[in-house]
């Protein structure tokens, strides 16, 4: 999949001017997929848009323009199959719940330092963690 990932047509620019040219006030972006895919630059996996042949940091182009241009970005974030990790939809052993919630905790914070102010989170996926 990272070497078919290219996204050549993504335009942040683009995107953020025809919101508000609609009167939008924000942009929901997916920064993490069901996958485990991330559009940003994660330390915590090398599965990416900057390690796919994109070689992009999606989510900081959008976060840039958008704080340029005084649009709040609304980021959604997948707790979903992390079919990188395990093949189930959720971890099945301790451990693998512990890697799992340490990996989200990681990538939650690299979104939420890394890229300025945003206006929301959306959690996407598996309704909550095992207690």
């Amino acid at each position: 999949m990272l070497k078919h990932f290219t996204c050549v047509r993504f335009d942040a620019m683009e995107i953020v001017q025809l919101a508000i040219a609609s009167g939008a006030r924000y942009i929901v972006m997916p920064a993490r997929y069901r996958d485990g895919f991330c559009m940003f630059h994660s330390q915590i996996s090398d599965f990416n848009s900057v390690n796919a042949s994109a070689n992009r940091d999606l989510v900081g182009e959008m976060a840039s323009v958008c704080e340029y241009n005084g649009i709040g970005l609304c980021l959604e974030y997948s707790l979903g199959h992390d079919w990188q990790h395990y093949e189930k939809s959720l971890p099945e052993s301790d451990e693998e719940l512990n890697q799992c919630q340490e990996r989200t905790t990681g990538q939650l914070h690299e979104l939420l330092t890394a890229y300025g102010p945003l206006a929301a989170i959306r959690f996407e996926g598996i309704e909550s963690f095992r207690e």
